[in-house]
């Protein structure tokens, strides 16, 4: 299929439909009826700048375009004839959430946008298809040098350029417009035991002593024992000995958890704070959220955003090390391993979040930092006189990627 910007691939399943605007427009044949249905949409604009810039402005689009969108990561993307961006990100739109890839280049004379837009319970299923669409997909028309308008051109991360040997845009402050804030909504661990109590019966004990909370946060219906018809949905989701996933942030030495439980078509997420190693006895802040935004929530909550990623040494660290390094602050930071490259060295000497995220099946554990890149802490190994823990560089649409793997997992049980 040929249009004025690019040539793409034949896709099995998908048909071609006409919208203003665009040059193609492709959607899933095969989509049940009231669900979303799976499109790519291909566009140019006419512009001589480079893909650095291009790529910064399509991140200030989506943020504009779509209320409520997070930018998940930004990636390399050398394909094509020149190199480009892929950019992942997701919005919600109704009770779902929709997860956006679009891929960009910057030809000297146009910039090119291939965008895909799927639901996140479709995103793994049709990632495969749109990734090869995006890998065969060729320029078309005249190439030439991108120009640099200092007056506009975006700031630059000069660490990453460096390494990298070409300008790459700055993407540290990104993560800094979609910051997740806690539930509104707290009660009690005695309010959370008095609602469980109440499970069966829909009404509290007589002279249950989280009455007045219970009331005073709308639980009860008017001066009733009676539980509210919310109380009642979140009653139905929270179940202490299913958790589906769990996820903890600690850094500075406060861990902060949330906790999903997904029932129907929403899912239950409790919010608490407390010092590290300590348990929370002061309760949880609460809410609901329709299922399909389950994901995107808990990446939110980690603080997972766009960074670039290199590649580190070492592979593994020793256990005591990492153990050092995670309870060190600015002041008692040790020195890096000894071979280390520099941007382990750079990544060492960030601050240093610890994330977990756990199911009843598996868990997964990673390391962020600002902008020095996202670190995959496997299992503890033996080694002679040692314990060591592999270590990898983590893409953030990696790291989503799991996540959403790891969630579809643990609602199949």
């Amino acid at each position: 299929m040929t249009f004025a910007s690019a040539t793409l691939p034949e896709l099995g399943g998908w048909e071609s439909l006409s919208h203003e605007g665009a040059e193609l427009v492709l959607a899933l044949t095969d989509t049940p009826s009231g669900a979303f249905r799976p499109n790519i949409v291909l566009t140019s604009t006419p512009s001589d700048a480079p893909i650095e810039a291009a790529s910064s402005v399509s991140i200030a689009a989506i943020l504009t375009d779509h209320p409520g969108a997070q930018i998940i990561a930004v990636d390399l993307w050398a394909e094509q004839a020149v190199d480009g961006r892929m950019i992942t990100a997701s919005y919600p739109a109704g009770d779902l959430q929709i997860v956006i890839l679009r891929w960009i280049w910057a030809t000297g004379l146009r910039h090119v946008h291939l965008t895909a837009s799927v639901a996140t319970h479709q995103f793994l299923a049709c990632q495969p298809t749109l990734s090869h669409a995006a890998t065969a997909l060729e320029l078309t028309g005249e190439m030439s040098a991108t120009q640099l308008n200092a007056n506009v051109a975006p700031k630059l991360d000069l660490a990453a350029t460096a390494a990298a040997g070409g300008p790459l845009e700055r993407l540290e402050r990104v993560p800094s417009f979609q910051m997740y804030t806690p539930p509104g909504l707290d009660i009690s661990a005695a309010a959370q035991g008095a609602l469980l109590a109440a499970r069966t019966t829909g009404a509290l004990a007589w002279r249950s002593p989280a009455q007045r909370e219970l009331r005073e946060r709308g639980l009860l219906e008017g001066n009733s024992r009676r539980l509210s018809p919310f109380a009642l949905q979140v009653v139905a989701h929270w179940d202490a000995g299913v958790i589906q996933l769990e996820a903890s942030t600690t850094r500075g030495g406060i861990t902060q958890s949330l906790r999903s439980w997904t029932r129907g078509e929403s899912t239950l997420f409790a919010y608490s704070a407390a010092p590290q190693n300590e348990a929370d006895a002061g309760g949880f802040a609460i809410e609901l959220r329709p299922v399909g935004q389950t994901v995107d929530l808990i990446l939110r909550f980690l603080g997972i955003g766009p960074m670039w990623s290199r590649a580190m040494e070492p592979e593994q660290v020793s256990v005591r090390v990492l153990q050092e390094r995670l309870a060190a602050d600015a002041l008692t930071l040790p020195a890096p391993p000894a071979d280390a490259n520099d941007a382990f060295v750079r990544f060492w000497n960030q601050e240093w979040t610890e994330l977990r995220v756990r199911s009843v099946l598996s868990s997964m554990r990673a390391i962020n930092t600002p902008s020095a890149g996202l670190l995959n802490v496997g299992a503890p190994e033996s080694v002679p006189g040692d314990e060591v823990v592999p270590i990898t560089t983590m893409p953030s649409s990696a790291f989503y990627t799991h996540l959403l793997a790891l969630f579809e997992t643990a609602l199949r049980g």
